[in-house]
């Protein structure tokens, strides 16, 4: 992702990306939660969600727990922009890393 969103290598994996606050931390909030965040930033409902892992992002701290999930099966669904907003889409496949 663009703007200091996520930064993929090998053997690392470093994000800024924002979510929002889980309303219901259900497993079935979290995944509503996911797909409203990938249709409202990236303009993609994914066709399956899993589960990556949970984590605290500043233990002792601060206690926001954090759900990174991998989504699979991408359709383009995007979410009602506002006239200031743009989404563009670069595609990259998961062997080219």
């Amino acid at each position: 992702m663009h703007n200091g969103g996520i930064l993929l290598g090998r053997g690392c994996i470093a994000t800024d990306a924002t979510g929002r606050k889980v309303f219901g931390p259900t497993p079935e909030g979290i995944w509503q939660q996911a797909q409203n965040e990938l249709r409202s930033e990236i303009g993609f409902r994914a066709g399956k969600l899993e589960k990556l892992l949970d984590f605290y992002s500043h233990p002792g701290y601060i206690a926001h727990m954090v759900h990174m999930l991998v989504a699979h099966d991408l359709g383009w669904e995007p979410l009602d922009m506002e006239d200031s907003e743009e989404i563009r889409v670069h595609a990259f496949m998961s062997n080219t890393w």
